[in-house]
């Protein structure tokens, strides 16, 4: 896209608002050595560029709390969203429990109790050869221990035969 403005020497040209452009936000007008363009008196012709930068996704994401019940339970965004996954851009994830990466995927299973902690993520958007990349830190999972009832056994005498436990193993105890 270019467009051509003409001013009389001398003047002080105002920069018209840079074009929009999907999925980018602009950094300003720049001259063609690089230096950002501050307006002053135009003495000789100037060409002046528009300088964009890859935006971040928009994401939604939020602490996670149950109860240990065995099942696993997913820990990731509830909402992440950018105008360029539509047309090949597409994101990294890396998860970190204490500085250590614990996954990749953009969700994390999580099924003990040992499991609660403080996780971090970062995030990187890869449009054709521009990256952008965001942090999310203090990612809160709280994992409270189940309360299981185990029943009463009553007591037998031991005739010599083989005694089979009464309690049946479940998700969240065995039986032996």
């Amino acid at each position: 896209l270019i467009l051509e403005e003409k001013y009389i020497a001398g003047e002080i040209p105002t920069p018209i608002s840079p074009p929009e452009r999907l999925g980018y936000g602009a950094l300003g007008w720049y001259l063609q050595s690089g230096e950002a363009y501050i307006p002053s008196e135009i003495s000789s012709d100037v060409s002046l560029f528009c300088r964009y930068s890859l935006t971040a996704p928009t994401f939604s994401v939020s602490s996670l709390a149950f109860t240990y019940d065995g099942s696993s339970h997913l820990l990731g965004f509830e909402r992440i969203s950018h105008p360029l996954l539509d047309f090949g851009a597409y994101l990294l994830y890396e998860w970190k429990r204490d500085g250590v990466t614990v996954g990749t995927a953009p969700t994390l299973s999580l099924t003990e109790v040992s499991d609660a902690g403080e996780y971090s993520v970062t995030v990187t958007l890869y449009a054709g050869g521009d990256t952008v990349s965001f942090s999310v830190d203090n990612i809160s999972v709280k994992i409270t221990p189940a309360t299981v009832k185990i029943p009463k056994i009553s007591p037998a005498t031991y005739t010599g035969l083989r005694i089979y436990p009464t309690v049946a193993p479940s998700s969240l105890y065995t039986a032996s």
